[in-house]
């Protein structure tokens, strides 16, 4: 790939329109006017709804106008407001807490530090799981494309059975094509010979790179695909500027040091980044009714009518 992917940074990955738009299966997509923040609007019953943020965190033009959105959305009829929060916005998110309800941490996101010798510092056996993986397959890079979808997809439905994935990070085709569109996208593909061995997808941000989406052919697992495919996404990402790649967290919500992809992604790099659960009220009267209708009062889960197994739990369609 010759040229930047991303033209216009400041509408490019999660700061897209079209990022949030690739949402719309799920929910209508509300831009809040002063932050920019992109959310999904969850119906609870005709006229009663909250409001979430895009997965896997939230990106908007203008974190430190959220309290003035919040304003606004008073007496809208939205009950709560929920995201997990940027984690390279994380000085506005603390002067933001004042006018949140909480911002708890949530989890931590392993940062390649391009401006830096990122190569060494990823520990002796990542740079030789490398090395090895490149001796039997390639990668090239291409920007993003819809065209992608059928073969990203199959791959992908490998990730959602080998994992057991539920919830948003499910995604589906029809999401998935859009998120393969947003602009900023591109997408480093793994090969031996004509086969296909993985893919990710990353996007571009002003402040650094995101490795959004990454998967893998079954037959091929072995093969230190996903070290290649790393090391190739952030080589591009270096190329085109950036000064950070991310590589992501644990699996889950929340930061497990035994989980087994935390650790891959720890090795990778000594620098992180921590990204936090947003929240905020936006009508207490509803929202301690609907709690006490799902029993689920007191509950840490927010908002706590939406607890898994609860009567009002979030179900997505399948995809």
């Amino acid at each position: 790939m010759q040229t930047s992917p991303c033209p216009n940074l400041q509408g490019t990955g999660y700061l897209a329109p079209e990022y949030g738009a690739s949402f719309a299966a799920l929910g209508e997509i509300v831009t809040l006017p002063h932050s920019g923040l992109q959310l999904i609007r969850r119906e609870i019953r005709p006229g009663v709804f909250d409001l979430a943020g895009t997965y896997p965190y939230s990106m908007c033009a203008d974190f430190g106008a959220l309290p003035r959105d919040l304003k606004t959305l008073a007496g809208s009829g939205a009950v709560a407001l929920s995201f997990v929060s940027d984690p390279f916005a994380e000085d506005s998110i603390v002067q933001l807490q004042a006018g949140l309800q909480f911002a708890r941490p949530f989890k931590t996101h392993c940062i390649l530090d391009l401006g830096g010798d990122w190569r060494s510092a990823r520990s002796k056996n990542t740079r030789y799981y490398v090395r090895k993986g490149y001796q039997a397959q390639t990668v090239e890079i291409h920007p993003g494309s819809a065209d992608f979808t059928p073969l990203f997809w199959r791959l992908y439905l490998n990730t959602i059975r080998r994992h057991a994935v539920t919830g948003i990070p499910r995604l589906s085709a029809e999401i998935l094509a859009r998120q393969l569109a947003v602009p900023g996208a591109y997408l480093a593909v793994s090969r031996i010979g004509a086969t296909v061995t993985g893919a990710l997808l990353s996007y571009v941000h002003p402040s650094h790179v995101n490795a959004h989406l990454v998967c893998f052919d079954d037959a091929y697992y072995d093969r230190h695909t996903s070290y290649i495919l790393i090391d190739a996404a952030a080589a591009e990402a270096e190329r085109l500027g950036a000064h950070a790649f991310n590589i992501g967290g644990a699996a889950g919500g929340k930061d497990d040091p035994e989980d087994g992809l935390y650790q891959f992604k720890r090795r990778w790099t000594p620098e992180a980044r921590l990204s936090r659960l947003c929240g905020h009220v936006l009508d207490p009267g509803t929202y301690d009714r609907l709690c006490n209708e799902s029993a689920t009062t007191g509950s840490s889960y927010f908002p706590a009518y939406r607890q898994p197994g609860s009567q009002f739990e979030w179900r997505l369609p399948d995809p």
